[in-house]
């Protein structure tokens, strides 16, 4: 399974002519991510406020194959790569309608507070499963 998240290229996601700079699909790749984070009732911002740990992005690549332009529809399906006691991969394809314009990919590893590397929660790696596999 995976999800779909589309979203419009605005102008601040451009550089002068009009085109997204290089690190806008990964800005809009974790916006997607968020997005799924959502759907599973997991948010970003309840992962902040109630609980004493982190997911932060350790890995992080793109491959573009065309532009992309201001007003562009572009649509990020992600899945879930790989999923492993403390970290996940999560992989999106780009389209712009039938085009495939890109891939992103990144690595995340649950923290603690602290900082140190901790498993991912239970209640995480079920609802992205529901939600990516």
């Amino acid at each position: 399974m995976a999800f779909s998240h589309t979203t419009r290229i605005k102008l601040g996601h451009t550089d002068a002519a009009g085109v997204a700079f290089f690190v806008q699909p990964l800005v809009l790749h974790h916006e997607a991510f968020e997005a799924v984070l959502d759907a599973a009732g997991c948010s970003i911002a309840s992962i902040l406020r109630e609980r004493q740990w982190g997911l932060p992005i350790v890995e992080a690549s793109v491959q573009q194959t065309a532009p992309l332009y201001v007003g562009d529809d572009v649509t990020f399906t992600l899945t879930l790569e790989k999923i492993g006691r403390s970290s996940l991969v999560l992989v999106s394809t780009m389209t712009k309608g039938p085009l495939a314009v890109g891939r992103c990919r990144t690595v995340h590893v649950a923290i603690d507070a602290a900082g140190a590397s901790t498993p991912l929660p239970t209640d995480l790696v079920e609802a992205l499963k529901a939600q990516l596999l």
